[in-house]
């Protein structure tokens, strides 16, 4: 498959790049490596002249923005004097250019710029990306991977872990768009949504989210040499997910995972479950009850009496899934 890509050349000028991508039958996850390094690493490129709608927004409107198309926009922070040209390259792609006093929208000078790029496994990719020969992975004080390219200076790139979207930071200034990400200068726009980023925590940690949410987190009991990843969903609920020895937080990669649902009456929601969907159901210890649902056969739901807590137990093994419930390790963290 042919790809073109648009960016700047050593003299500022907008050059067009064909270059050959092998199509492979890969999941997204091996697909991720192939966007970074190809597709986005010229993403800013500092010109707005193949990107649609430009115009001029106010700090509060980028942040109405941000919370219509329910994705946060990055920027640097306001800026004396400046404009801010906003513009779309697509679907979940959006730049931010900052113009100085007497720079016209669209013009075709680079200026800096940042990037916010949708993209699934955007932190297992750019960890991947930073470790490509010619990467230069940047030091920063969070656990986000930043890196730039010795094939692309003016160009910086930062994920946070968990995250879906990839930040690009240009500027025609050598060393400028590092420096600024090295400093911690990449932020959301004020109004942006909060992204339910994966963090890792302690046994101690569950239980204290779990005490501060007034509720029940579910678990499958302590597991030595690995790391638990706790994600809260925009709905309430939370999920824990179990990683190996050496597995950042926010991998993509399958791993048994225990999600708490707030579900009033989970018991009876779990009965409804069998009787409308054909699933096959458990019954377990202390009344409790399961179900294997037909449309999502690598996940046991489970629910106890008097609980509003609906459980479920996901991993790449729907055996092994079964076996944790049926002989009583889901249990909550405290």
């Amino acid at each position: 498959m042919s790809v073109t890509l648009h960016q700047r050349n050593g003299a500022g000028h907008l050059v067009r790049t064909s270059i050959r991508v092998r199509s492979t039958s890969r999941t997204i996850t091996g697909l991720g490596t192939v966007i970074l390094s190809a597709l986005l690493l010229a993403g800013c490129g500092g010109s707005s002249s193949k990107h649609t709608d430009a115009t001029s927004d106010s700090p509060a409107e980028l942040g109405k923005l941000a919370k219509s198309l329910q994705q946060p926009i990055y920027w640097l922070g306001p800026q004396s004097g400046a404009t801010y040209e906003r513009t779309s390259s697509g679907p979940g792609r959006i730049l931010i250019r900052y113009l100085p006093a007497g720079a016209k929208i669209g013009s075709t000078k680079p200026y800096l710029t940042i990037g916010t790029y949708a993209l699934p496994g955007a932190y297992a990719a750019a960890v991947r990306a930073a470790s490509e020969p010619g990467a230069v992975r940047l030091k920063i004080s969070s656990s986000a991977v930043a890196f730039s390219t010795k094939a692309h200076p003016l160009n910086a790139w930062i994920t946070y872990p968990g995250s879906r979207y990839q930040i690009e930071v240009f500027d025609p200034s050598p060393g400028r768009a590092r420096r600024l990400v090295e400093a911690g200068r990449v932020q959301p726009v004020p109004g942006s949504p909060v992204e339910n980023r994966p963090v890792a925590v302690s046994r101690a940690g569950l239980a204290k989210v779990a005490a501060a949410a007034k509720g029940a987190i579910y678990w499958a009991g302590p597991r030595p040499g690995q790391t638990y990843e706790l994600t809260k969903t925009t709905q309430g609920g939370f999920l824990v997910r179990y990683l190996p020895a050496g597995t950042p937080v926010g991998a993509v990669a399958p791993q048994l995972t225990v999600g708490t649902y707030p579900v009033a009456n989970a018991l009876a929601a779990i009965r409804r479950l069998g009787r409308a969907n054909g699933a096959h159901l458990i019954t377990m210890a202390a009344g409790g009850l399961a179900a294997v649902n037909p449309h999502f056969p690598r996940s046991v739901y489970l629910a106890f009496p008097g609980s509003n807590e609906e459980v479920e137990v996901f991993d790449p093994s729907l055996a092994h899934a079964r076996a944790l419930v049926t002989s009583g390790k889901i249990v909550t963290v405290y």
